[in-house]
């Protein structure tokens, strides 16, 4: 998906008139044609953190910009590091994210342990010094999408992350009744005594035990190889935590001997 406006800067950025085709082939061919991209992408998004933030702030200061941080696996490609970005969006202060937390219904099973991968790796990049409001979806915003034990399962998810402020969608984005399903009220009022044993027990960051992965925020652009796909550069962490995890093994991306 390449504009002409992006072609045209991408080209005065590097001295050379691209194509969308040989701009593609470049990119899969070329390590270095493809970490100048990454860059330039990255800086692309940190002027418009910049550009928002300071809209926002023009007329509230008080007003706290956040992220809302999409699947990470293929963070490397985009060309930031989550941080600089935030940074943009709201220079002083607690940055404010919202991570990505999992899938929005309960079809598949499978895919609990990607949504842990999300949750954790952006904890650990983060840390401690954060506003973590992790998202808790549902679509279409119902019992027949998500079922409430899910939903209780996801929001222990992030209190045992130590992100204690779920956001909760109870309903749609077309102004129906936050009361359409009865049973997030309910759920959130017979499970305080649950969540506030959870978020007692939950652990310290840097304390996790498990399989160790290894990573580099800039593994994208120092690949010196081919590829056949973008996906080739995405964390190959994903992959292993889905596997190990869904294998029962624990794994971790704090210091660990194994």
């Amino acid at each position: 998906d390449l504009c002409d406006l992006h072609l045209r800067r991408f080209g005065e950025t590097t001295g050379t008139s691209w194509s969308r085709e040989k701009l593609s082939d470049a990119l899969l061919n070329d390590e270095g044609v493809r970490k100048c991209w990454i860059d330039f992408l990255g800086k692309r998004l940190i002027k418009l953190g910049e550009i928002i933030g300071r809209t926002v702030h023009t007329v509230n200061s008080k007003i706290v910009v956040g992220m809302m941080v999409p699947s990470v696996h293929p963070l490397p490609v985009m060309g930031h590091t989550v941080k600089n970005v935030l940074k943009a969006f709201q220079p002083a202060g607690k940055p404010l994210v919202r991570p990505s937390i999992g899938p929005y219904s309960d079809r598949d099973r499978r895919q609990i342990i990607p949504g842990l991968f999300y949750i954790e790796f952006i904890g650990h990049l983060l840390g401690d010094n954060t506003q973590y409001t992790p998202e808790i979806e549902t679509t279409p915003f119902s019992r027949f999408s998500k079922s409430m034990t899910v939903v209780r399962f996801h929001i222990t998810q992030g209190i045992l992350n130590r992100m204690n402020n779920p956001a909760i969608s109870p309903c749609g984005y077309v102004g129906d009744s936050p009361y359409f399903e009865p049973a997030f009220a309910e759920l959130l009022k017979d499970n305080r005594d649950y969540f506030e044993g959870v978020r007692k027990i939950a652990p310290k960051r840097g304390t996790r035990k498990g399989i160790q992965f290894i990573w580099d925020f800039d593994s994208a652009k120092e690949t010196p190889r081919r590829i056949e796909n973008v996906e080739e550069l995405f964390w190959p962490a994903f992959t292993c935590h889905d596997i190990l995890g869904n294998l029962g093994f624990p794994v971790t991306y704090d210091e660990s001997p194994v």
